[in-house]
Formats: structure tokens, C-alpha cells, sequence
């Protein structure tokens, strides 16, 4: 859909599973059933984040408890308020640093740390790529013992 964030879905809709909404008291609503938008649905079938095609209480808690700091995490400005912008680019930035500790990159991206680090990374920051390499930053540490000596 036009606007929404890029980030990859869990489950793909060709592969959907079954799952079903469980209550405190052990009855079960299949999701299928529920008079609500298909985006919402959906939205409630990610929140099987464990897969057993069971949503239980404490699997909507854990997700509003994640949801919640997610959303802290990503409001740049502190209005309390998130922006389509701020929830692309936080979702955005998240993916290339988990790619990066996937991947064990050699190159550490900078540009969303504060601005006092951002002063020193970009000294360490030979090429100008807006990312530190392994090599870079032994190199700022072989500069910094010289001058320690």
C-alpha cells in the first residue's frame, strides 16, 4: 500500500496460517471470523510472533510492551506523536543495522548517533562514506597511542 513502511512482513499472504485469538479463559476466536478489516487481520496475525497460531494475553502484552517502546524509540522529535517519516526511517535504519550484525559488516554507520559522536566519527571517517570501517577505526586508535606516548 502506498505510504506504508517498507519493511519486510513476517508471513506472506500466499503462506497464511491459521490463527485464532485466545482469552483469559480459554476460548478461542478464529481471526478469519472477525468482522474487522483485512488490515487488521493481518496486523493480528503478526502478533503470533511465536507461531503456534494462538494470540494469547500475554502475547498482546509482550507486542503493546514492544509496540510501545518502538514507538518512543522512533519519535526523533519527542512530540509523542510518530511520523509516517519517523517510522520509515527508524524501521529503515534498524534493518541496516541488523543486516550489519548479520553480515558481521567491518563498516559501523554513524549518522543517527548524537552529534558529539558524530563529531569524532566523522574525523575516523577517511572516505567520507558516513560509516566507519574496522580499518578506519584502527587507524584512529594507532593515531590516538602515538600521541598518548
Amino acid at each position: 500500500e502506498a505510504g506504508a513502511p517498507t519493511a519486510e512482513p513476517a508471513s506472506s499472504g500466499a503462506s497464511r496460517r491459521q490463527s485464532q485469538i485466545v482469552n483469559k479463559h480459554g476460548t478461542s476466536t478464529n481471526i478469519d471470523d472477525l468482522r474487522v478489516p483485512e488490515a487488521m487481520k493481518a496486523l493480528l496475525r503478526e502478533l503470533d510472533v511465536d507461531a503456534s497460531g494462538s494470540i494469547t494475553e500475554e502475547n498482546l502484552n509482550d507486542s503493546l510492551k514492544v509496540f510501545r517502546n518502538l514507538k518512543a524509540g522512533l519519535d526523533q522529535d519527542g512530540s509523542g506523536q510518530l511520523t509516517h517519516q519517523e517510522m520509515e526511517e527508524g524501521v529503515k535504519l534498524l534493518n541496516r543495522i541488523l543486516q550489519g550484525k548479520r553480515e558481521n559488516s567491518t563498516d559501523m554507520e554513524y549518522g543517527h548517533l548524537p552529534q558529539c559522536i558524530q563529531d569524532v566519527m566523522t574525523d575516523w571517517d577517511a572516505d567520507g562514506s558516513g560509516k566507519v570501517s574496522a580499518g578506519e577505526l584502527a587507524a584512529a586508535a594507532k593515531a590516538y597511542k602515538k600521541i598518548q606516548q
